[in-house]
């Protein structure tokens, strides 16, 4: 893992905790930004329901996919943002059970799901089992995790479609991903049994024993090879965006009875390019972001905790608490300030963590990760169709955020 920056010193207990401290904390955030197809030359194995010879009736996938490092510049063009994706070439892989559970499961890594038939014609709740993404063959490098999600069936351009949307929390990890905090979110599409493609956003926020993690800000320019859309990205067009809280608009936590139940957020959201590769010590990882000197969006929302986040017996791997958002529109302009047009997207599923920082009493620092379809657009996003999903770094106290957010703008075909 990359070495702490001595600018980010760890805090003794009882010192007071100035924002920008802890802004600080929150933006030296490792982010692997990925993209996961099917592996080329190896089958998904469907997962049956049992007691049936029908082939068609499965549970679930037992997924062998390929990760590829996924870095996108969003520019203007023709009055509406477009995000120019880089691929890159890496040996790195990932493989899950992919598995459709009851609406009220309560999932947990190591609960098998009571067995539940697939149905591409209706939303439906899954886990994702065992878990490992590793960054190298020899696998010396890797995490595993578990995670949870929801399946979109979806109509695009007159194309029947099936998104799905989900998050997840790293559990434990060899080399680079030894002892550290961490949680990922997918977004994409997926056609059981052979054909995936989704960003797999990857978050780092500090190791196990609370010291910060942090890569340089800056990116390495990419070679001209690499960059458009090559075929796995088609069908979807993606834009990332970091986003920091509105200076204008604090945010106001929503309390009751000294409970934090919530809170409004107005943020400000910046174009952010996210980079990453394994260092040619195979024990290194070289992590990069940057953004953008304009303000691409606004975002104004009401977050909603299920459960009390400073339960310290929540927010655990095994006892996440939940969350979602109402009232979510983003606000999208171009360089010059102008206004774009607008989405609608709340956050309809989401978890927390609790997140250990070196003198921080817990639980005071939060990983969120979430997402959810969009519900409608104005301006140049009139019809647009597709997902948001986000990962959060808060602080409830001061109170400040670093959230990366990834927007799927779903179209039909493979152009």
């Amino acid at each position: 893992m990359a070495t702490p920056s001595s600018q980010q010193p760890s805090l003794p207990p009882g010192l007071k905790y100035y924002r920008s401290t802890v802004d600080e904390l929150l933006h030296g955030s490792l982010y692997l930004d990925t993209f996961v197809t099917s592996r080329r030359g190896v089958k998904n194995v469907a997962l049956p329901l049992p007691g049936s010879s029908n082939p068609s009736d499965i549970t679930g996938l037992q997924i062998f996919g390929q990760v590829q490092p996924l870095s996108i510049k969003t520019t203007v063009l023709n009055g509406g943002l477009r995000g120019a994706a880089t691929l890159g070439s890496s040996r790195s892989g990932m493989s899950l059970r992919w598995v459709l559970c009851p609406e009220d499961e309560f999932a947990l890594p190591y609960k098998q799901p009571l067995p539940t038939l697939f149905d591409a014609r209706a939303s439906q709740r899954f886990t994702m089992m065992d878990v490992e993404l590793w960054l190298d063959e020899g696998r010396k490098n890797a995490f595993q995790g578990f995670g949870a999600g929801r399946t979109y069936p979806a109509v695009v351009a007159g194309e029947d479609q099936l998104w799905l949307g989900a998050c997840g929390k790293i559990l434990q990890g060899t080399g680079v991903f030894e002892n550290v905090q961490g949680s990922f979110v997918l977004n994409g599409r997926i056609t059981p049994p052979d054909e995936i493609a989704a960003a797999l956003l990857i978050r780092v926020l500090a190791t196990a024993s609370g010291e910060p993690v942090a890569g340089p800000p800056s990116l390495e320019r990419a070679s001209a090879a690499s960059l458009g859309a090559p075929s796995p990205l088609a069908g979807s067009t993606y834009l990332t965006f970091l986003g920091a809280p509105d200076p204008a608009s604090p945010i106001s936590q929503d309390k009751a009875g000294g409970t934090l139940s919530g809170a409004s957020v107005t943020e400000l959201l910046r174009p952010v390019r996210v980079q990453y590769r394994l260092g040619n010590d195979g024990r290194s990882l070289q992590a990069h972001y940057a953004t953008e000197d304009w303000i691409a969006a606004r975002l104004q929302t009401n977050i909603r905790f299920n459960l009390n986040p400073s339960d310290p017996t929540s927010g655990t791997p095994l006892s996440p608490f939940p969350w979602h958002c109402e009232g979510t529109t983003i606000t999208f302009f171009d360089p010059k300030g102008q206004e774009l047009g607008t989405i609608a997207c709340n956050i309809t599923e989401g978890r927390g963590f609790n997140t250990e920082f070196a003198g921080f009493p817990a639980p005071t620092v939060f990983n969120l990760v979430g997402f959810g379809p969009f519900a409608g657009g104005t301006g140049s996003f009139a019809g647009a169709q597709g997902m948001l999903s986000v990962n959060s770094g808060i602080c409830a106290d001061p109170t400040t955020l670093s959230n990366l957010y990834v927007l799927r703008l779903a179209h039909a075909g493979r152009r």
